[in-house]
């Protein structure tokens, strides 16, 4: 059974004031219980020691008669079970109960104070009280006053019903005085929470103004949730004026992302027909090289030779930015194979030889002995060195340019660790943050003094990331620079060299 506010607080409020009266009727009993019984045996020693007094001389002269009667004066009410006056070997000198008279009993004997002690008596359980009688240090006899402790107590069988219809009579009023509370707490809580549930995107919250006007804590509350509707309706329109926001960045995000990929299209088509013209230019002009060096027709073959080497700086543009066109576009496949790093890098130092004696460069190459066979993707590795070393021999002038590799155990893993050094031009810190932005090289001047597109350290480092390593750059100016390409190290395999074949 579910139970509203007003429910719950009722019976949350009679149940603790149910069990508070409980607990404090009990204590009181209780305590006044203990301080009858307390009373009761304070009661009991003042009869042993006043019964002990009055049969002191009795007791020297042995006058049993006056003995006898003395002791049914000893025990004032039926709450008594009985007086007794018992030698400490045990006899019994008196007895209200005549028949006990002569009998040996449990007493105590060289007890200077007195005892009280729990016995049995006629099936009923008594508290005794012995007090000694003494002349000087002669125990005469024990005066024993007995009485029932279950006669006298606050809780019996007519107090009970007043206590108990004390008790119903205070639920009653407390019930009462509670629904009343409660329904003055739940009245205003239950109208704040109407006008809750009726507020809607386009209409603020209004709440009656005697609930807005109280001062307690239900007043608190209503202006709070008044003040938080004013602040949800203005966070509402904040909300509303970003969804449109988003939804026109959207919009031109997909133009744009449409846009990109005509681009990619475009290009992908531009530069087949574009490669188709250069290839035959490079054709023809090789031809040409041919006939001269046979027959020495042609006047002046150097003019041949700037035809071929144009075009062939045209073809390599062209296919910068089909890469990077490819690369952005997520287009890029890569091609992973098995080959020896030492092959690969005679061949690039091949390549890359004319470039560096051009500018009086030396090349030095350093590669770990134990790097042998290696699986990644050849051709796209090669690029990187080529863009890289291509780049040191152009900003070098009479240096010396290392190319050196090593396998290394970062981060619990195998990397390929390739570097690049020159003792070229450097670079400033400024400088080294834009040299990998696409089209982009360190500033104009260098543009204008050695050339370029800028896409070469742009297309490698994205080539790296796609591999799922990195390039990074170490550059002092007028010192040179280090590039560092690292790349996951995947040794090959007997599988892998079988695949690859």
């Amino acid at each position: 059974m579910k139970f509203g506010l007003h429910g719950k607080l009722l019976v949350s409020l009679l149940a603790l004031v149910t069990f508070t009266l409980a607990a404090m009727g009990y204590a009181l009993v209780y305590n006044a219980d203990a301080r009858l019984q307390q009373f009761r045996q304070l009661q009991a020693e003042y009869q042993a020691r006043t019964f002990a007094d009055a049969v002191l001389d009795a007791l020297l002269t042995e006058d049993f008669e006056v003995l006898h009667s003395w002791v049914n004066a000893a025990i004032p009410s039926d709450d008594y079970a009985y007086a007794a006056l018992i030698r400490p070997n045990g006899q019994v000198l008196t007895h209200t109960n005549i028949d006990l008279i002569g009998s040996i009993t449990t007493t105590v004997a060289g007890s200077q104070t007195d005892v009280v002690r729990t016995a049995m008596y006629q099936g009923r359980v008594v508290k005794e009280v012995i007090h000694p009688i003494l002349i000087g240090h002669k125990h005469l006899a024990n005066s024993h006053i007995a009485y029932f402790p279950d006669r006298q107590s606050m809780i019996n069988d007519d107090s009970i019903p007043i206590i108990v219809s004390a008790v119903v009579f205070a639920l009653i009023a407390l019930s009462l005085g509670s629904f009343i509370i409660t329904r003055r707490l739940v009245n205003p809580l239950n109208h704040l929470s109407d006008a809750v549930s009726r507020v809607s995107p386009d209409k603020y919250l209004v709440l009656d103004s005697t609930v807005l006007k109280r001062r307690d804590e239900i007043g608190a509350l209503a202006r709070t949730f008044q003040e938080m509707s004013e602040r949800l309706m203005e966070r509402l329109f904040e909300l509303e004026l970003s969804r449109r926001k988003l939804q026109q960045e959207i919009n031109e995000r997909e133009k744009a992302t449409s846009a990109n990929e005509t681009k990619s299209a475009f290009l992908a088509n531009m530069s087949h027909e574009l490669r188709t013209p250069l290839n035959a230019i490079i054709g023809y002009s090789e031809i040409l090289i041919e006939d001269y060096e046979a027959s020495h027709t042609i006047s002046d073959p150097g003019d041949i030779h700037k035809i071929k080497d144009s075009a062939m700086h045209l073809l390599r543009l062209i296919n910068d930015v089909l890469d990077i066109s490819k690369i952005e576009a997520g287009k890029l496949d890569l091609s992973y194979s098995s080959f020896r790093l030492d092959t690969l890098f005679d061949e690039v130092f091949a390549t890359v030889k004319p470039l560096a004696d051009k500018n009086n460069n030396r090349l030095e190459i350093q590669h770990c002995g134990a790097i042998t066979h290696i699986w990644v993707d050849n051709m796209r590795l090669r690029q990187i060195l080529l863009n890289l070393l291509s780049n040191a021999c152009k900003f070098t002038s009479k240096g010396t340019i290392k190319l050196e590799a090593e396998h290394k155990l970062m981060n619990w893993q195998d990397w390929l660790v390739i570097r690049v050094s020159d003792e070229g031009i450097g670079m400033t810190p400024g400088q080294m943050e834009k040299i990998f932005d696409a089209f982009s090289q360190a500033e104009s001047s260098t543009t204008r003094k050695f050339g370029g597109t800028g896409l070469g350290l742009s297309i490698s480092r994205l080539l790296c990331r796609k591999m799922g390593g990195e390039i990074t750059v170490e550059s002092v100016i007028n010192k040179g620079s280090v590039f560092t390409v690292t790349l996951p190290y995947k040794k090959s395999t007997p599988a892998s060299i079988k695949q690859a074949v």
